[in-house]
């Protein structure tokens, strides 16, 4: 049963979303700030952890910038997701 198999991966330790992060990430402009917030991280904490300058993280967040793949890696590694949850 496919429940059987979920459970059995949150009992190993694998990370389960709530719902209201879920839904908020459906309809968020910004992936990158819905985590960060979620992890409870200040921007300039997320910035220094990914070792980039807080402007620039504001404008990836804002959608001024897109950042690089090297950047964006350092980014989901700070917030400790997959690249793929913040690419849509």
């Amino acid at each position: 049963i496919h429940a059987n198999k979920i459970m059995a991966r949150a009992a190993a330790g694998e990370e389960t979303w709530p719902h209201e992060l879920v839904a908020e990430l459906a309809k968020t402009d910004s992936r990158i700030r819905t985590y960060r917030k979620y992890r409870g991280l200040t921007i300039t904490a997320l910035a220094a952890a990914a070792g980039i300058s807080q402007p620039y993280l504001s404008d990836i967040e804002t959608g001024k910038k897109t950042g690089s793949v090297d950047v964006l890696k350092r980014i989901a590694n700070a917030l400790s997701v997959d690249l793929d949850d913040l690419v849509v």
